[in-house]
């Protein structure tokens, strides 16, 4: 991983070199994260060069821009080529390579066989190629898109980069929002989106040639669609399992090239744990680095984390996200906000980009030595890792392409442009492809390089995706329904260890509610910095009453307040993000990575009574007054169904709406007279103490059961002389007993 910018300017910089110089220096800057190691410029008056780098493969000469022998083309590039050994055998015979750095193949196999030369290379990668003679650049990016490559026309040039906050220091960049690419439509619109009008990603699989008079040409060099169903084994199911298993193992081993350990992100799941076992048959230094969070725990992610890891002889970094005190443990407040936003280059807000930053984080801190991670990303979308997770489980393929992958097609309208390819999980992989670059890919390479690591994908070798994308789709449910292909694969590469557990998607079970409450917990943290600061903005993205009214409910934990957390998220990171494309230049620098400490790991000692915190019912812990009054939402009903076994459910309804829910497994005697008489008759004006005394309980009993009904909504407070309704002030105030 490294990063690179520049600009472009057909008809001769009218910029000095002075001006060029500072704008270089700031594009750097931008992007330090990328390439902490080494910062270096090239300038000829008409292209504008930084380069930033990460230095893993031939540490002590690989530095770029690197130049041909005759200094004729000149070349930046930003990923790993895997298969540079072998090329550089190929071009021994016309090349003299001044380094060993494996991206160096690119510019003397550019040189030697011109835009031929991308397709012959094996790994993830953008480029950029200034043939001086020429005046030609050639901008290029991998196959699948791993590596991210922007560029913008401008009135007189070109401008692009590795991070669009790179290019948003240059004085002609446009700065506009695009709003409509919010809503983003795979299909109908392929382009993945920047979100910023006119400015473009040099598409996955494709070069970007701009000749001297400005013209320029996008030319693919690599398309799925040439391999879908190209069925190279005909109907022999063993012989596509045999070829996985080869693949899998010669890519992970290439993956681990480059000097130093590379981390594992193991999750615990099928792929990460058989991306653990094949590296421990190679190297026992990989640390290996687990979310601990609820979800993963009760799914039983965690304890198959911590076997394989044991089994493998790999150390092990639990990182513990307590669902109750993660807005706190990260220090969350509006400077975080703003720095994900900007690490994100990207209006929009998800817990799992968080979390994902956080880990890194973490591998940062405790193996300050690593420079890369693995992750057993993709496997999932080419290979039927969804038709069957224990999130939805279903009992066939059949099922699988009904419930999921043809309503997928009909949202996306993917027969418009794709009509000639007909098996559904073929149209799929189309959309995923697209997906992947708009979500995973893009997040996994930012919060990653945010902390100066790069990202690397084994399974999304391109040799890989081709084998699965081939397979025919009579063996679709035989080798995909419950992504037995891998499953098969990893058994026979790794014996002994259960490959049968069942596909968890990250963090995901059927019960999220400590993600609910942690996405809470850091918009209550943020909220009122937030607003103090950019409801005063001019052309906010939202409504300021709207966003008072939201603020006021998730402050309030009204009906809904869990939804309106993440709706203020939304609304929020959009205006950050336009604020953040207006900022002068020079502000650049202020958003650099926050030097805080990284979420602690669990102790040895520690897991049992994690357990009994995590599996137990998940709440917000509050601060209750004892003179606040307690009532139902306005025009509210609560309704109760006891089961024999002891457990009950309690629904909240509105105009015939379910509004919340909640299932207590011990359901105290008091409670349901409690509910019962809540805000009627003489008991409308009860306080808290007037409940205790009431029911002659203790006040932990209470509270922590009034902990759980205030979070899902079923009890709200009443402003009275007595009570104290939070507002945004109050947040973090003392409890008054």
């Amino acid at each position: 991983m490294c990063g690179f910018a520049g600009f472009l300017t057909f008809s001769g910089n009218s910029l000095s070199t002075t001006e060029r110089h500072r704008i270089l220096a700031l594009m750097g800057r931008a992007m330090a994260h990328r390439g902490p190691d080494d910062e270096r410029y090239f300038d000829d008056g008409m292209l504008s060069l930084v380069f930033r780098r990460l230095a893993i493969v031939d540490v002590e000469r690989g530095q770029q821009p690197m130049f041909n022998e005759d200094r004729t083309i000149v070349c930046v590039a930003n990923g790993e080529i895997y298969n540079h050994g072998e090329l550089r055998r190929q071009l021994a015979n016309r090349h003299a390579p001044a380094s060993d750095s494996d991206c160096e193949v690119l510019l003397h196999g550019y040189e030697q066989w011109g835009l031929e030369a991308f397709a012959r290379c094996r790994g993830m990668f953008a480029a950029a190629l200034w043939e001086r003679r020429h005046r030609r650049l050639t901008l290029v990016r991998d196959r699948l898109g791993i590596k991210p490559l922007y560029v913008c026309r401008l009135a007189d040039g070109l401008l692009f980069g590795s991070e669009l906050k790179a290019l948003l220091v240059h004085p002609e960049c446009p700065r506009e929002l695009d709003m409509s690419s919010l809503a983003w439509d795979v299909s109908r619109s392929p382009q993945v989106p920047t979100f910023v009008r006119g400015i473009e990603f040099v598409p996955a699989a494709s070069s970007w040639v701009t000749e001297p008079d400005g013209r320029s040409q996008v030319r693919a060099y690599w398309n799925l669609d040439d391999h879908l169903g190209a069925a190279p084994f005909g109907a022999c199911s063993e012989r596509y399992v045999d070829a996985l298993c080869d693949l899998v193992e010669s890519s992970v081993g290439e993956h681990l090239q480059g000097d130093g350990a590379a981390a594992i992100h193991l999750s615990g799941g099928l792929d990460s744990s058989l991306l653990a076992g094949l590296v421990a048959r190679r190297t026992k230094d990989a640390p290996c680095f687990t979310v601990v969070e609820r979800t993963t725990l009760i799914a039983g992610d965690v304890a198959s984390a911590g076997r394989c890891a044991e089994k493998m002889g790999l150390p092990w970094y639990p990182v513990h996200y307590q669902f109750g005190s993660l807005a706190d443990d990260m220090a969350f407040g509006l400077d975080r906000l703003e720095e994900s936003v900007w690490m994100m280059d990207s209006p929009r807000f998800d817990l799992e980009w968080v979390m994902k930053a956080e880990l890194t984080r973490a591998i940062r801190q405790h193996r300050p030595d690593i420079k890369t991670i693995l992750l057993g990303q993709g496997v999932d979308e080419f290979a039927g890792g969804y038709s069957n997770r224990l999130d939805a489980p279903r009992t066939s393929w059949s099922k699988y392409l009904a419930d999921e992958i043809s309503p997928f097609i009909r949202a996306n309208d993917a027969t418009a442009d794709n009509g000639r390819i007909g098996a559904p999980y073929h149209r799929a992989m189309r959309l995923f492809l697209r997906q992947l670059q708009h979500h995973n890919l893009w997040h996994e390479d930012r919060t990653s390089a945010w902390h100066g690591i790069e990202a690397r994908v084994p399974f999304l070798d391109h040799r890989i995706v081709e084998l699965l994308a081939s397979v025919p789709a009579t063996l679709h449910e035989t080798l995909f329904w419950n992504k037995r292909i891998f499953r098969e694969g990893a058994r026979r590469l790794l014996p002994g260890f259960d490959w049968q557990r069942p596909k968890v998607a990250f963090c995901c079970t059927d019960d999220t509610r400590s993600l609910d409450i942690s996405v809470h917990g850091l918009a209550t943290r943020v909220l009122p910095q937030f607003l103090d600061k950019y409801l005063a903005q001019p052309d906010l993205p939202f409504e300021r009453s709207e966003m008072l009214e939201l603020s006021q409910r998730i402050v309030d934990r009204a009906p809904g307040f869990y939804a309106d957390s993440y709706r203020f998220f939304a609304l929020a990171s959009i205006a950050v993000f336009k604020q953040q494309c207006l900022q002068p230049p020079e502000a650049s620098v202020r958003w650099q990575r926050s030097a805080r400490p990284s979420l602690p790991l669990v102790q040895s000692e520690a897991w049992l009574s994690i357990h009994e915190r995590m599996t137990a019912q998940p709440v917000i812990p509050s601060k209750w007054w004892l003179g606040d009054r307690l009532g139902v939402p306005e025009a509210a009903q609560i309704t109760c169904f006891h089961y024999p076994d002891g457990h009950a459910r309690f629904t909240l309804t509105k105009s015939d709406k379910v509004f919340a829910e909640m299932e207590l497994h011990r359901s105290p005697r008091w409670l349901n007279t409690f509910l019962s008489h809540l805000g009627k008759g003489a008991a409308r004006d009860f306080t808290i103490q007037d409940w205790l005394d009431e029911f002659d309980i203790g006040r932990d009993e209470l509270f922590s059961t009034l902990d759980v009904l205030y979070q899902c909504g079923l009890v709200n407070l009443v402003d009275g002389p007595e009570s104290k309704t939070r507002r945004l002030t109050d947040i973090g105030a003392e409890p008054r007993n």
